[in-house]
């Protein structure tokens, strides 16, 4: 049973779901349709850095570049479908496949609307980032919690 309140809707379990733009809820519809690789290299952040092909980070990394709430450990970033085999040849040139610090998340080109620069990096929109960091679980709820509890304080 869902019950409206003033400008927030409670669910069954009592909790708030705030009114998050529409390209949230369009994006939940694709978000099993993503695909996933894993590498593990030492320089992650570097390589990322200077390389030429487009990406949005998310998840560990991005928030700790909005926020510095969580501790980064993997980098989790989405590229576009026409370049995973141009980002596996950059990864794999000095790092190694399979389960490591770095995930590339296959998406369509969507993803990438609202994206900004921070430090020199591609994040994804906050709102994008939002539902990244709840799907992820675990920690990363708090964290989406204090992103939603700032976008309000903003909002008002």
């Amino acid at each position: 049973m869902v019950t409206k309140t003033t400008n927030r809707t409670l669910n069954r379990t009592n909790a708030f779901i705030l009114p998050l733009p529409r390209q949230v809820f369009c994006y939940a519809f694709y978000k099993n349709q993503t695909r996933k690789k894993e590498y593990m290299h030492k320089n992650a952040l570097d390589l990322i850095q200077t390389s030429k092909l487009p990406y949005t980070l998310t998840t560990y990394q991005a928030e700790n570049l909005v926020q510095h709430y969580l501790f980064p450990t993997r980098i989790d970033l989405y590229i576009k479908r026409d370049d995973v085999t141009k980002w596996h040849e950059e990864l794999t040139t000095d790092g190694l496949v399979g389960k490591g610090n770095l995930r590339l998340l296959i998406a369509d080109e969507h993803i990438f609307y609202g994206a900004f620069k921070r430090q020199n990096l591609t994040v994804v929109s906050i709102a994008q980032l939002i539902v990244d960091l709840l799907q992820e679980g675990g920690v990363c709820i708090e964290a989406a919690e204090k992103l939603i509890n700032k976008m309000e304080q903003q909002a008002t």
